[in-house]
């Protein structure tokens, strides 16, 4: 026999309607946020009360003196546009008849607590110069983070344009100082751009491109996060739990990433710390200047007054290499929901590697990581 509930749909279209309708009105409501509701819909009930109360007795005094007039506003009835989907106006209705069901539930909804952070870039500035040879093109956001209600919270809002500001004054900086040493004869240009990169429930992320090209290109990039839970700043280890070791897992990842994509492809190169070192024959490095005036460089005095450098020791072309992602690592959470690890030119790769990137599957972080931010 079945018990399944009827639904009074003459059509399919009003079936579908009513079926989103049902989904909907069964979302759980977290016990927090639910109690927090309630207590808004008892004070609005209170409010309204004393509201209506001070209405009544307005009209009576009106009455009294033949002045008022009482009129009933007629509801507006929405025209639905075809293009609408199903799914939009089933939560529209679910919303309206929310809202309507009583003057107090209408006005509590106002008052519900605040729920996530709202993130806009309100405006930008450009920094241009021209001097010589030398050329500086920049384009600088400003931001406001507001919570759900629409109110600034200037602390957020403050720290994340400090830090704006901080990075692009020191490229600023950097460049006034090449052009001012070589009197703009230096061939030297940079460019830096910006896009949002996440914005989904959990995470708004800004990430800026910089191009800084004299002999050749190099490409980096640096991105700021807000967590729309709480209006924070954060970096990686705030979206994982406390004492996990996120860093190696990532690292582990981006090292086994690495070496496949070298053994697939002859053309592709990571500098990876646990590779065997290289060793040049001769222990010289063909790359270093001819004379070495550090601290360390040792000669022998010659009869004739000149000196022979001694033999350097056999050391490894570099002892660098990528071990493990440093605190301030860039990343950001893509269209998937997927963790992205971002890595500048010439920081784990040779310069014709450009800038890198790893995605790292979620399925290796589900037991770490904290809830909402990856899928």
């Amino acid at each position: 026999m079945n018990h399944s509930k009827k639904t009074d749909c003459p059509d399919r279209t009003k079936e579908n309607l009513c079926e989103m309708k049902s989904h909907y009105q069964d979302i759980p409501i977290p016990e927090h946020l639910k109690s927090q509701v309630e207590a808004s819909i008892l004070q609005a009930k209170l409010d309204l009360a004393a509201e209506t109360h001070s209405s009544q007795a307005k009209e009576g005094s009106a009455a009294d003196t033949g002045t008022g007039s009482r009129c009933r506003t007629r509801p507006r009835i929405l025209a639905w546009g075809k293009g609408i989907s199903a799914a939009a106006a089933a939560a529209m209705l679910a919303l309206a008849a929310l809202a309507n069901s009583s003057a107090s539930a209408a006005h509590a909804m106002e008052q519900v607590p605040f729920l996530g952070a709202i993130v806009d870039i309100v405006t930008f500035r450009e920094y241009g110069s021209r001097d010589g040879n030398m050329e500086a093109n920049l384009k600088i956001p400003s931001a406001q983070v507001k919570d759900a209600g629409g109110s600034l919270m200037e602390d957020a809002t403050d720290q994340l344009n400090s830090q704006i500001q901080a990075y692009t004054d020191e490229i600023i900086a950097a460049y006034q100082a090449d052009a001012e040493a070589s009197g703009g004869e230096a061939m030297e240009s940079v460019d830096l751009s910006y896009e949002v990169a996440t914005d989904n429930d959990t995470l708004f992320s800004l990430r800026f491109y910089q191009t800084h090209t004299m002999a050749s290109a190099a490409q980096s990039e640096k991105i700021y996060h807000i967590d729309k839970g709480t209006g924070n700043m954060v970096t990686l280890k705030d979206l994982f739990q406390e004492g996990t070791d996120y860093k190696g897992v990532i690292s582990q990842n981006i090292k086994e990433q690495m070496q496949e994509q070298m053994e697939e492809d002859e053309g592709v190169q990571y500098y990876i710390a646990d590779k065997p070192a290289t060793y040049y024959s001769d222990g010289q490095n063909p790359l270093d200047p001819a004379w070495d005036f550090s601290e360390d460089f040792t000669a022998t005095p010659m009869e004739d007054g000149t000196a022979e450098e001694t033999d350097a020791p056999e050391e490894p072309i570099s002892e660098e290499g990528f071990q493990e992602i440093p605190d301030d690592v860039d990343f950001y959470v893509n269209g998937s929901g997927k963790l992205v690890v971002v890595f500048d030119e010439y920081e784990v790769a040779p310069g014709y590697m450009g800038a890198v990137s790893f995605e790292i599957p979620t399925s290796l972080l589900k037991d770490i990581v904290k809830e909402g931010y990856l899928k």
